[in-house]
């Protein structure tokens, strides 16, 4: 409403600076309407938090800066040739990584074969001389009064039968301990995003294509395990990773992609081009 927007105009730069963290520069740019100087990232984040810490309704104010935007052809789609290279060299990552994973397999399986046969080799023999063992010992004994020999003979030899006839148990300690690495790689990987002034965030989920916007005051825990675009009102943020610390110790905005636990900052062109032509 105009009205909110006079209201906004009444208050004092320097405590609007104090309230909100948005520079000064940037709060006479919108108190000024001077759009040329805010592009449309900066320009929503700015009003975004205004709205939020005075209760006020400047929607008349963003529908005049969408105008200005659309009569002055804002909106571009520059070339992304950085990016392309990027991706390629993910592409034979890619392939490097599978190629490796079905070697793996395939040596595991013919190892498992392997081993399969040397048993099954092994057990008829095993077991004719632990009968002929049992024999032997029962022949000797038979004029004997240790009675209690031979029934611990025969037990011993029970045990042996059991654990011949039973040749998968070591695979299957085997297979319990692969469940437990299995688990250990499923480990989901948390980003932390920390900030010490308001940041306005804007987060693309570039499988689904949903959006969201949030106002982050301290910090903020994404998930890293997908992948999404974003940006930041500001760059005075730190965002740590499992593996290192990132910071942007710059105040205008930045541009993000997240995939897979990583972070990569990406140029103005290049998240135009990644988020189908458009900014926000």
């Amino acid at each position: 409403m105009s009205d909110d927007f006079d209201k906004l105009k009444l208050l004092n730069t320097e405590q609007i600076f104090e309230k909100t963290h948005i520079t000064k520069r940037n709060i006479n740019n919108i108190l000024s309407k001077s759009f040329e100087k805010l592009d449309k990232i900066q320009f929503n984040g700015f009003v975004s938090i205004l709205e939020r810490e005075y209760s006020l309704n400047l929607q008349e104010l963003r529908d005049e800066y969408q105008e200005y935007a659309i009569n002055n052809d804002e909106i571009s789609e520059p070339e992304l040739r950085s990016i392309s290279n990027n991706t390629g060299k993910s592409r034979g990552l890619f392939w490097i990584v599978i190629i490796a994973l079905i070697i793996i397999v395939a040596t595991r399986l013919i190892y498992n074969t392997y081993t399969s046969k040397q048993n099954s080799q092994t057990q008829p023999v095993l077991g004719l001389n632990a009968t002929a063992r049992l024999n032997n010992t029962t022949a000797i004994d038979t004029n004997s009064t240790n009675s209690t020999a031979i029934t611990a003979n025969s037990k011993k030899s029970k045990v042996s039968n059991m654990l011949l006839a039973n040749p998968n148990i070591n695979k299957t300690l085997t297979h319990k301990n692969d469940i437990n690495t299995t688990v250990a790689a499923k480990k989901v990987k948390t980003i932390r995003l920390l900030t010490k002034a308001k940041l306005w965030l804007g987060i693309t989920n570039m499988k689904t294509w949903k959006q969201q916007q949030k106002i982050v005051t301290s910090s903020l825990d994404l998930n890293g395990t997908g992948k999404y675009l974003l940006i930041l009102g500001h760059g005075m943020v730190q965002i740590k990773t499992d593996d290192k610390n990132i910071s942007f110790p710059q105040p205008k905005t930045v541009f993000l992609m997240l995939k897979n636990g990583k972070v990569t900052q990406l140029t103005h062109s290049q998240f135009v081009k990644l988020n189908k032509g458009k900014l926000w």
